[in-house]
């Protein structure tokens, strides 16, 4: 019997895009995002976590769609990478699938010009990007990040 991994699913207005269930930390409503220096154009700013800073990146930016305002029924989806907890700013929730290894078929940047989109499999008939975390930030763009972070921590402090 072939074994299913879980995905969890979310929408950019009416793409389907998916990553691995057990990366995902929580997902919230969307918050006010602080704004971090010398950062990637799509990493929006930022966001205070339980105390922990974690950087939100715009996917849209990120597979060239098209801009639109944040509103406040947006979520954040905050997931776990090797290197850096991030929060993914997304439109709308989906689901939870499961897919065998025979239900997913390797991606070969036809969808988007990025090494994040790993694979792709179907739900409804439609196409769901499966995204591989590890590949959404160069190692150049994580050491960006955490120099940002720790600049918006000394400067958060210097105004308490």
């Amino acid at each position: 019997m072939e074994e299913l991994i879980k995905y969890f699913v979310f929408y950019l207005d009416s793409q389907m895009f998916a990553i691995l269930l057990h990366r995902i930390e929580t997902i919230v409503l969307m918050v006010e995002i602080d704004p971090l220096p010398k950062v990637p154009e799509y990493i929006l700013g930022a966001i205070n976590y339980h105390g922990d800073i974690i950087p939100v990146v715009n996917l849209r930016k990120l597979f060239a769609l098209p801009d639109k305002q944040v509103e406040l029924s947006d979520h954040l989806i905050i997931v776990k990478t090797p290197k850096q907890t991030i929060a993914l700013w997304v439109d709308a929730l989906g689901k939870i699938i499961e897919r065998g290894l025979t239900d997913i078929s390797k991606s070969t940047k036809f969808f988007y010009k990025t090494d994040s989109v790993s694979s792709v499999t179907k739900l409804d008939d439609k196409i769901v990007l499966i995204q591989d975390l590890d590949k959404l930030l160069s190692e150049n763009e994580i050491t960006l990040l955490q120099h940002a972070i720790n600049q918006h921590k000394k400067n958060t402090k210097s105004t308490m």
